[in-house]
């Protein structure tokens, strides 16, 4: 992952590193945009402008109850009924395209045609309209009332054409909307004497709804109304429901004083007198009388004793939910008594409020009754309009001129073929460096020792570059990768103070981290400095150490700790001078048993006897509890992370998981460094290291 603090050598290493991933994305992108724009067919466009004068759209007759114009309202007007479907329905007819397959007609529904085998004349028509609707582009010239109205076809002839029959269409629908208005009253005004009679019904029916639904019986002097009869029917009744609810609340609240009390229900009078509870007490009696009887023939403990024990028990249980029904029946009579007297209280103060508003009512009912009487002099009003917009479109004129024809264009308005080359040029290169640090960004793994600082804290004893060739390596090469080894031990050493780790854990987070390698290498650097060095595989599960040293794997650790043969017989010549092996031996089905066994502590202890060095090079930590069985044999354990493998979350995980159990790590080396970067760094200084030792010794 990127880091928040990265400088410009940390995005040069980015891209470097993934330069391959620029490479393929850059010429994706690029050759995309090259063959869409070589292959694309040519579209030409054809422009038309017209002027627009938003001053004479008011009739010259009411010049003088004309407002101020907003003129840039009105241009978008315009450019609304230019792209509105009667325009483009008027150019379809007057050109004849509805006759033939629509020209220009693309996306769903060309496609549509295209795939027809019968076409209706109005599909054909629609297919026409949509064309004309989406190759046509009108745009207002900034600053000015100028229109330009623009066609693209494939046929430089017809843009122009269409361009020119679009204009010619909106002139026409200008002067239209103009004599439109005169029409329209005209229409408006039969219908409207119809509807003006309806209204004048139905506000008659409305005024004696008004005056039935107020309770207006008369509307002179002497008026009187209904409503007070039917308060005072209310009063009434709201009395005799707050009677009904107290009784039922005082009943309710017995209930509950008595529900405190010990078999204080047993004193009330409708559990005494319920049919149900009545014959579950006389069973009751006569199960005491069989329990009394009982208890003289049997013991406490006797099988009828118990049966007649249960029977009892079922009995009370009985008779307590008939309690607990009785006392839900009276809270819910009192809960309705009281929901009724809420209700009633409700319906009183929205008729004493009817009642106090009658003469409100009143002062209404004449007010409506005004207008309708006042509805018939609407039609005068209408008929005056009339008269003034049929004067008014005899003089109307068009406020649309034609300033330039369209005309036949000599190139292609797309694709632009520089454009778009050099557009794909740009865009390839950003793509590619985005995706390149996309992917670093996504790369949640270790590839730096700032990394391991940075999440596990843990100190580093050293890191190791990509190595080739493993079996190259000497304990005398002076390839950096060896180097690298070397460095490890001598940190390893100081790394528990004075005394030097005896016995050493080689562990990883997950698998194919490298710690098999890692533990051969690091025994054969050991081994060269006088060192007598014993290597564990304790990896039981999926052991690797005789596959690297091209031995037999018959027996091992596995059968030493089972019990099948002793610890000298399992020990062999590893071929490297200074190092003995253990292999791990046949797979046990119980790893983790005998890796803690008794058996694996007293072989560490023997073997750190004998050897200088214990090195056991143990399974994953993820999902395996192995090696943090072996932790308590051993001196500490060095945690091996690959470079750009090991996922970050899992490697703090298995370091928790180790902090838990108190194991001590010595450290982290991180494996298999790649760049050039890296390399140049481990060449650079062992070789002048090297270089200059042997001109001093020459």
């Amino acid at each position: 992952m990127l880091r928040e603090d990265a400088g410009i050598q940390d995005y040069i290493k980015i891209t470097s590193k993934r330069r391959w991933v620029i490479v393929a994305v850059f010429l994706a992108v690029f050759s995309s945009v090259t063959i869409y724009t070589l292959t694309a067919t040519p579209i030409y466009k054809s422009t038309a402008r017209v002027y627009v004068d938003p001053g004479t759209q008011n009739n010259e007759v009411n010049l003088q109850q004309a407002q101020a114009v907003d003129i840039s309202s009105y241009i978008q007007t315009q450019l609304g009924i230019l792209r509105s479907d009667s325009i483009a329905r008027a150019v379809v007819q007057k050109m004849g395209m509805g006759k033939t397959q629509a020209v220009g007609s693309g996306g769903l529904m060309g496609f549509f045609l295209r795939r027809q085998t019968v076409i209706s004349p109005e599909q054909r028509l629609e297919a026409a309209v949509n064309g004309i609707k989406s190759n046509l582009s009108v745009e207002e010239e900034r600053n000015s009332n100028i229109i330009r109205v623009s066609y693209t076809d494939t046929d430089p002839a017809r843009a122009a054409e269409v361009a020119n029959a679009v204009v010619q269409a909106f002139i026409e629908r200008n002067l239209e909307m103009k004599v439109e208005p005169a029409r329209a009253a005209i229409a408006w005004l039969n219908s409207r004497l119809g509807v003006i009679k309806n209204q004048m019904t139905q506000s008659t029916n409305q005024l004696e709804n008004f005056k039935s639904s107020n309770g207006l019986i008369q509307t002179n002097g002497n008026d009187s109304n209904i409503s007070v009869q039917a308060l005072s029917d209310l009063n009434q009744k709201l009395l005799a429901d707050q009677a009904a609810r107290a009784k039922a609340e005082v009943k309710y609240q017995m209930v509950q004083k008595l529900a405190k009390t010990r078999d204080g229900l047993m004193t009330l009078p409708d559990v005494i007198n319920d049919k149900v509870i009545q014959d579950l007490n006389g069973q009751k009696s006569a199960l005491d009388k069989k329990i009394a009887d009982a208890s003289r023939k049997y013991g406490p403990r006797h099988p009828e004793m118990i049966r007649l024990r249960t029977e009892m028990a079922t009995l009370n249980k009985q008779i307590k939910q008939e309690e607990n029904f009785i006392v839900l029946s009276i809270k819910n009579s009192y809960i309705e008594a009281l929901k009724d007297e809420e209700n009633l209280k409700a319906a009183f103060e929205q008729q004493k409020a009817n009642a106090m508003n009658y003469e409100k009512s009143a002062s209404e009912y004449d007010i409506m009754k005004q207008d309708v009487e006042g509805s018939r002099s609407i039609y005068d009003a209408v008929l005056k309009k009339f008269q003034e917009s049929s004067l008014a479109g005899s003089m109307n004129m068009s406020n649309v001129q034609l300033l330039d024809s369209a005309v036949q264009p000599e190139a292609p308005f797309r694709p632009d073929k520089k454009r778009n080359i050099l557009l794909g040029l740009f865009i390839g290169l950003m793509c590619g460096i985005g995706a390149s640090f996309l992917m670093e960004m996504l790369d949640n793994t270790f590839k730096a020792p700032e990394d391991v600082e940075e999440y596990l804290h843990l100190p580093m004893l050293g890191i190791i570059p990509r190595i080739k060739k493993i079996e190259s390596l000497t304990s005398e090469s002076r390839a950096s990768g060896m180097e690298a080894f070397r460095n490890i031990r001598g940190n390893l050493l100081l790394s528990t103070g004075d005394k030097a780790p005896k016995v050493v854990q080689i562990v990883s987070a997950g698998h194919s981290e490298g710690k098999t390698t890692f533990a051969l290498n690091v025994t054969r650097i050991m081994a060269a400095a006088d060192e007598k060095i014993i290597l564990i595989d304790a990896d039981l599960r999926k052991p690797m150490l005789h596959k690297l040293l091209k031995t037999v794997n018959k027996q091992g650790l596995s059968s030493l700790l089972s019990g099948q043969t002793g610890l000298n017989d399992v020990i062999i010549k590893s071929g490297i001078e200074g190092v003995d092996v253990i292999t791990s031996g046949p797979i046990p089905p119980n790893p983790s048993e005998l890796l803690g066994s008794k058996t694996m502590r007293e072989s560490i202890l023997e073997l750190s006897r004998r050897y200088d060095r214990v090195v056991i090079d143990c399974p994953p930590l993820a999902g395996l509890a192995d090696a943090p069985l072996v932790s308590p044999m051993a001196d500490g354990m060095i945690l091996i992370i690959r470079a750009g493998k090991t996922s970050r979350d899992l490697v703090i995980k298995s370091r928790k998981n180790l902090e838990a159990i108190n194991a001590r790590i010595l450290g982290v080396v991180l494996n298999d460094i790649r760049g050039r970067s890296d390399q140049y760094y481990y060449q650079y200084n062992y070789g002048y290291y090297f270089n200059r030792k042997k001109q001093e010794e020459a």
